[in-house]
């Protein structure tokens, strides 16, 4: 804590100073504490204002003397910033900066402390806040006035580095006016002549940025009266972002960043006034502001305080306040991509029983000046207790452009006028889906560019849809992004020579263009080769896509390490928060090929490094797949399912083996050749060290070489000096010939290879493969545990071949290789007849019957695999309308929530009728339907491992699922093209099939319900794995009859 204790450089000596003002009243100004932390507090008659300085400069008291109430939300639970993974709410007024890829990482400013300096005049005291860092530099100033509630803030942000940085001021305060939030505090904002009004209520976590419209904003508590007043010049403030949670809320004026040079500033100011008792319109027409500006404040509390009653018990969370009455609106997306129609819904509610309606049109026009058209319309329709007006806006005549739809709204001489822009870029669109076909590269990165450009200025747009126009920012990042994808269509972004830049590259899995960072260090040339540093990024709490311009960690600090230590960095994005498996493991993967086929790149020089969940999929990867990089440094990350679940005897069978198969403790063998450094702080309250300490316990069994850092004052926090010192170990090592010992041990056969051995079948599923080959003088020894084939990559630098060698397998089973045969050999096992035991044979494995699938490493299950390869959603339209609305429904809740939720973009989806035999080749199928349902499904059910009978029901390894609950998942390579897999979703009646696709459990091969199943998997009828020649198999199956127990 004593790091937090530094504080400020104390103009005034006393411990308390009173300032005399004459006949205007006095300021007192005293030193405090509060939680071992000094504070400084600043007292008239009418308020008292608390700053503490040492914890991000935070104004922690804005109370009302004369109610004692706190107009900021102050936590009451108080926790050391040392202990404080990235950011705490501690609540009050505070910083939050937008300042993405900086070293110091923005969420930590407020934890961050800030000198104080306190200067008393006879007119106020002014109380000046800095904060400092190499690159830009922070100082706010308060200023308090005798005998008034006013509270004026300045802030001011200068960057203090070389380059050019996008910066901006962002005070924060966080409010509960009237020392409460509950359903009686309203948020106003006046705007096109109406008075916005947000009501505090649920779900809380909204974002809501709105216009800076006027020039002044308030929070009422309208059941204490009491009210916040916010005012401040439209050009300091250019929208008002406002944050609902948990007990408080935001009212944040803000500006937009700006690209300062060094030493350019950017400043902004408001003032806040506290507002109290019968007529807050009075006493609003009273501030010291510009008479224009008290009027409107006094006229919008006025018209809100006449209907406040009514107001209270209407439903809407925001609506706008008109002389007639109130109404909301339903604005239409600000983006457009398509020709969908367009909508603007109003739904009017008329108050002090006016009967009378207003008038309203619609208009649209070009930004660039062009004369307004008046759009036809509104088709009308009752709504009970309201009216609902209906516009349609004609997008197939739009060409790409930027447009201001403007609804007004009034009666008489009383009139409203709300603006949206709409931003229209279909031409655009059609433009870059055309340059896909026209694109050589396999990954086709120009046409990635260019569409994950257009995607993101999408997504910005959709965020911004709702009730309140769109704020200025909004329509600033949508240009941008539009502007970087015209760029990339026309080939005009130019890779830097060295520095840093995004790359991007088409997935096939989905279309998708996902993105990556890379960056060159000073001096790179193509003429020699450089070793290459791949860098995790931790969980993003926010869910955010990827953003070249977000930065997870200390992004600039990772790049002064590239050019300081020669190393060419690059950072994957691993689709978000996938934890590196399944796509996100297969992205890192693809990255890295992607950098090696861009520059020249020592393939012997590859290592890993990552923090947090970066750290995990360190482990992850390099438990994995061995032998691919030359070091790992993962910093703070889980490594076993078992310090999190408690006890083994007390989870089932099933769960146990999920459990190990996600550990990388239970495959630490093979790290063996893979040296490790480790950091892990004992106070981490996010990823206990007891993560590190059993990994690390593996690695010392194991013999790899490794340094593990232990800090007893460490959390989840990267200290400082430590990124070198992973580095210098990485770099220290590059990988070594192929060992003669290799030792192997996998859950699944994907992962079942290193170095020049390969496991190719299990004895049995749902237990790991171990396999250790040994190359003695002149012979091979290998020992294995549930393997029924494997393959040996003997080349040259394994074995020498210029004489026979003798191959042992478990002790007994002899092989002699001619030195002649050379190159990957391979033996599988079948059961002895005599002995039961098992015998091996020189060769794969071959099929129990002629075109029986079998599984392999690319074929495997279980029914999450699927989703790392390319996929279609076949949606049945063979079926009645209940039925095939099911289907439609359920494969639209798929790609909400279990795809576009996580990843950011659609999956793809086509009906059984539009599916094509491209499709049919190079895809794989997630039908859902049973045959009766999907044309997709009825060309191969015969040749699936269950049933359709005659009577709607269906029967899997003898259990039969019957209406009206029956339902069942279940993955299988496809009977038409053995390298996919199919996964069916069948169920005998339309609400079991949309239960199916929510409650099946992916990480089994199958999984049956009927309406007797539960959330509980142990209710299921079965759910279970198939066995190496995907049948059923009773040991690794279960469910409600199972009688293994759990």
């Amino acid at each position: 804590m004593m790091a937090h204790r530094r504080c400020w450089a104390w103009s005034l000596l006393l411990v308390a100073v009173t300032v005399g003002c004459g006949g205007r009243g006095r300021l007192d100004v005293a030193k405090g504490e509060r939680e071992g932390f000094e504070t400084v507090t600043v007292e008239n008659a009418e308020i008292r204002v608390t700053f503490l300085p040492a914890l991000g400069g935070r104004v922690t008291e804005y109370t009302l003397k004369k109610s004692g109430t706190n107009q900021f939300w102050v936590n009451p639970e108080f926790i050391s910033p040392d202990n404080v993974e990235t950011y705490y709410a501690y609540g009050g007024l505070d910083d939050h900066l937008t300042l993405e890829g900086t070293s110091v990482w923005p969420a930590r400013v407020p934890l961050e402390p800030y000198t104080c300096d306190v200067k008393a005049s006879s007119d106020n005291v002014t109380v000046t806040l800095t904060y400092e860092n190499p690159h830009w530099k922070l100082e706010r100033t308060h200023v308090i006035f005798p005998r008034s509630t006013r509270l004026h803030t300045h802030e001011t942000v200068t960057n203090l580095d070389n380059a050019p940085r996008e910066l901006m001021p962002r005070p924060h305060p966080v409010f509960a006016v009237g020392g409460d939030a509950d359903n009686l505090d309203f948020i106003l904002q006046p705007i096109g002549g109406a008075l916005l009004v947000h009501r505090y209520v649920e779900p809380f976590g909204r974002d809501v940025p709105v216009p800076a419209a006027g020039r002044w904003a308030a929070a009422v508590d309208a059941g204490k009266g009491e009210a916040v007043v916010l005012t401040f010049r439209r050009d300091d403030v250019d929208e008002v972002n406002l944050w609902y949670a948990k007990d408080s809320y935001n009212v944040e004026p803000m500006r937009s960043p700006r690209r300062l040079e060094k030493g350019e500033s950017l400043s902004m100011a408001f003032d806040m006034f506290i507002l109290s008792g019968k007529d807050l319109a009075g006493k609003a027409r009273a501030l010291p502001v510009e008479k224009d500006v008290a009027a409107e404040v006094a006229a919008g509390l006025d018209t809100f305080s006449k209907r406040k009653a009514k107001l209270a018990a209407a439903a809407e969370a925001d609506f706008y306040l008109a002389s007639w009455g109130y109404f909301r609106l339903e604005l239409p997306r600000v983006f457009v991509l398509d020709d969908r129609l367009l909508r603007l819904t109003a739904r009017l509610y008329p108050l002090d029983g006016g009967e009378r309606l207003p008038e309203a049109k619609l208009t649209l026009a070009r930004r660039d000046g062009q004369e307004p058209v008046e759009l036809p319309g509104p088709e009308r329709a009752p709504g009970g207790n309201h009216e609902v007006w209906v516009f349609a806006v004609p997008v197939e005549k739009l060409r790409d452009d930027t447009y201001e739809l403007a609804l007004a709204t009034g009666l008489e001489e009383t009139w409203s006028r709300i603006t949206q822009n709409l931003v229209v870029a279909r031409e655009l669109r059609k433009k870059i889906e055309a340059s896909k076909a026209a694109e050589e590269n396999t990954f086709k990165p120009r046409y990635a560019e260019a569409r994950f450009y257009m995607e993101a200025a999408h997504r910005t747009g959709e965020a911004a849809a709702g009730s309140v126009p769109a704020a200025k920012s909004v329509y600033a990042e949508i240009e941008k992004r539009l502007s970087r994808s015209r760029d990339a269509l026309a080939g005009k972004t130019q890779e830097k020579k060295t520095g840093t830049f995004p790359r991007f590259y088409t997935s096939p899995i989905d279309d998708s263009a996902q993105g990556y960072v890379v960056h060159l260090p000073l001096g790179y040339t193509s003429s020699r080769r450089w070793p290459l540093i791949v860098h995790l990024h931790g969980r993003d709490p926010r869910f955010r896509p990827f953003d070249p311009e977000l930065s997870y960690h200390a992004t600039e600090l990772l790049e002064s390490l590239s050019d300081r230590f020669g190393v060419v960095l690059v950072r994957p994005h691993g689709r978000g928060n996938l934890g590196y498996r399944g796509a996100g493991a297969d992205d890192v993967f693809t990255v890295i090929e992607r950098v090696r086929a861009d520059y020249n790149i020592d393939s012997n020089n590859i290592s890993l490094s990552g923090t947090s969940m970066g750290g995990g999929g360190t482990w992850s990867l390099a438990t994995r797949y061995p032998g691919v990089f030359s070091a790992i440094g993962p910093i703070f990350g889980p490594t076993s399912n078992w310090v999190w679940a408690g006890k083994r005897d007390e989870q089932p069978e099933w769960s146990r083996f999920r459990m190990d198969a996600h550990s990388p403790t239970s495959s630490a063998e093979n790290l063996r050749y893979t040296p490790v450094y480790v950091y892990h702080g004992v106070k981490d309250p996010t990823v206990s060290v007891e993560h590190s300490r059993r990994m690390v316990a593996r690695l010392k069994e194991i013999g790899t070489t490794h340094i593990y850092e232990e800090d007893p004052q460490g959390i989840h926090r990267v200290p400082e000096g430590l990124p070198e010192r992973v580095w210098d170990f990485l770099l220290e090592h590059r990988l070594r010939r192929p060992p003669q010992t290799v030792t192997l041990k996998s859950p699944y056969l994907r992962y079942g290879k290193g170095w020049w051995v390969q496991m190719d079948a299990f004895a049995g599923p749902m237990t790991f493969g171990e396999i250790r080959a040994e190359v003695k003088a002149r012979s091979i020894e290998v020992t294995q545990k549930n393997l029924a084939g494997f393959t040996l990559e003997l080349n040259r630098s394994v074995v020498s071949r210029s004489k026979d060698v003798t191959l042992l397998i478990d002790g007994h089973s002899a092989f002699v290789l001619d030195g002649e045969s050379s190159g990957a050999v391979s033996f599988h096992s079948r059961s002895d007849p005599d002995t039961e035991k098992p015998r091996w044979f020189r060769g794969r494995s071959p099929a129990s019957k002629p075109d029986a699938p079998v599984k392999n490493a690319q074929l495997e299950g279980p029914m999450s695999d699927v989703f790392r390869s390319r996929f279609i959603l076949v949606v049945g339209t063979a079926g009645d309308d209940s039925f095939d609305g099911a289907c439609r429904d359920a494969a639209e809740w798929f790609n909400r929530t279990r795809w576009r939720r996580v990843q950011h973009v659609d999956c793809i989806i086509r009906t059984d009728a539009e599916l094509t035999a491209e499709d049919r080749r190079d895809a794989n199928l997630v039908l859902i339907g049973g045959p009766e349902v999907n044309a997709v499904t009825r060309e191969i059910a015969s040749k699936l491992p269950l049933t359709f009978e005659k009577d709607g029901s269906i029967t899997i390894d003898g259990k039969q699922l019957r209406p009206p609950g029956g339902a069942v998942a279940l993955v299988y390579p496809n009977p038409n093209n053995v390298e996919r897999y199919v996964l069916l979703f069948a169920a005998t009646t339309p609400q079991a099939t949309r239960r199916i696709l929510r409650s099946a459990d992916l990480g089994f091969d199958y999984h049956a319900l009927d309406e007797r199943s539960t959330d509980n998997k142990e209710t299921a009828v079965l759910f279970g794995v198939f066995d190496q020649q995907w049948t059923f198999d009773r040991k690794t199956q279960w469910g409600r009859d199972d009688k293994k127990g759990s």
